[in-house]
């Protein structure tokens, strides 16, 4: 690779990252019609409380907003990760997801360690997402006020997977069906293998694509 190429490469690379790092900022602050610049048209956004296209995702998430009364919900993102080929890119991203709410009549901070990960394409100039996926790891609860006790349903807590248990719990109190086998997480690792293979064999089909 040539000073030129490598340059070039870098570019592409910081903007995809800036797109990664934009969107989360925009779903936190409700900037919506900016939110749904990120995404193509055929896009599949796949979270623990969403499936569907980008544009109906961000439906859904104003939706979610303005029911959540006593939430509050932001995304910390470390570095994006990327691997660039031609006008495919794949978007790694170690997130928290930290969210106030009152659980059982608590106020209580639920944090999610998750990696936030994107399939993004290169059309008309312009880098967006053409999927978002989750791969979850645990999530946490305490309670806002170290006095209080929180007293949360066992037996129901048991029937989700423990890397996003408290938040299943949480959702469900909304009326959103937490779908596990839609949902990757590391209890399951060679079901992450296998997302990550995909991704990666669609990265360097872009050879394919361009040829068909």
């Amino acid at each position: 690779m040539n000073e030129t190429s490598a340059f070039t490469e870098l570019l592409e690379r910081l903007a995809i990252a800036d797109l990664v790092q934009f969107e989360r900022m925009y779903r936190d602050q409700q900037q919506w019609e900016k939110l749904s610049t990120c995404y193509h048209p055929d896009s599949f956004i796949s979270l623990g409380w969403f499936a569907g296209t980008g544009a109906e995702y961000v439906t859904a998430s104003r939706k979610l907003e303005s029911r959540k009364a006593g939430w509050h919900l932001t995304h910390l993102t470390g570095p994006t990760q990327v691997q660039v080929y031609k006008d495919r890119a794949l978007a790694e991203t170690n997130t928290l997801i930290i969210r106030r709410s009152v659980m059982e009549g608590v106020l209580a901070d639920a944090t999610i360690y998750c990696r936030l990960c994107s399939r993004v394409e290169k059309r008309a100039d312009a880098w967006k997402l053409l999927t978002l996926d989750a791969v979850y790891e645990k999530d946490t609860l305490v309670p806002v006020y170290p006095s209080e006790r929180l007293e949360l349903r066992r037996e129901e807590l048991a029937q989700y997977p423990p890397a996003y248990r408290f938040t299943a719990y949480n959702l469900q109190r909304l009326g959103y069906s937490v779908k596990p086998e839609q949902l990757y997480s590391t209890e399951n690792p060679e079901r992450v293998a296998q997302f990550f293979g995909e991704a990666t064999n669609w990265l360097y089909q872009a050879s394919n694509a361009d040829n068909s």
